[in-house]
């Protein structure tokens, strides 16, 4: 089976809300993943605008197999996630992506990109016509200087021992719902009722929206 980087579909956030927009008098869905440890959980919305309930779907165990010595995702996992989209109508993906406090890649990011490297390679899931994007639950930015600095490295700590695995990484707390609420609050305001509206900030967040295909550990904003 080809390779296909998820680096190659992957849209801005706003390129998922035009899809939804366009396809709403014709019933088109979102479908929210959040993609864990071991499972993926889904949650289906319909446009704001409509007021209808989110509709919380069983979530997909990941199953994988060794193919020459890899272990690689079972082509069954892409192929259910493939029906649901189908079934349900669905024009665009938003996906949790679990960044660090501070805004960098970690452990649980480069686990979801590898997660939809692998379903990238089912064209009933990942394909053009069907804009994805990465939704950032923490609205994280860097700030860097002409030469790419950030003063995040220059603050001094009072600890004597540093864990990484512990500090850096996280696993990701929102649910497939809470990136809906998140997400609609950032593109429809007008119509939205988030469930977290103290969070939200009165201007649109900043929005992760894709990794460059030069350098797929660094994290682009876009609107």
């Amino acid at each position: 089976m080809a390779t296909r980087s998820i680096t190659s579909f992957l849209k801005s956030p706003s390129a998922v809300a035009h899809a939804l927009d366009w396809g709403k008098t014709a019933g088109k869905t979102l479908l929210n993943l959040s993609i864990t440890g071991d499972k993926i959980d889904l949650t289906l919305g319909s446009h704001p605008e409509f007021d209808e309930p989110l509709q919380q779907l069983p979530s997909i165990p990941l199953r994988y197999e060794t193919v020459a010595n890899k272990k690689t995702l079972k082509a069954e996992v892409g192929n259910e996630l493939a029906d649901v989209l189908q079934k349900f109508n669905v024009c665009g993906m938003v996906v949790n992506w679990p960044v660090q406090q501070e805004g960098w890649v970690g452990k649980p990011a480069g686990k979801v990109l590898h997660t939809l490297d692998q379903l990238a390679t089912n064209k009933r899931v990942v394909n053009q016509n069907r804009p994805i994007c990465l939704w950032d639950e923490e609205h994280n930015t860097l700030p860097e200087d002409d030469w790419g600095r950030t003063a995040l490295y220059s603050r001094s700590t009072k600890k004597s021992l540093h864990v990484a695995s512990k500090e850096q990484y996280k696993d990701p707390k929102y649910v497939a719902a809470d990136i809906w609420s998140d997400y609609c609050a950032a593109h429809f305001p007008e119509v939205s009722q988030p469930l977290y509206a103290a969070r939200v900030s009165s201007e649109r967040p900043a929005q992760l929206a894709f990794v460059a295909q030069a350098n797929p550990k660094k994290v682009f904003a876009s609107s």
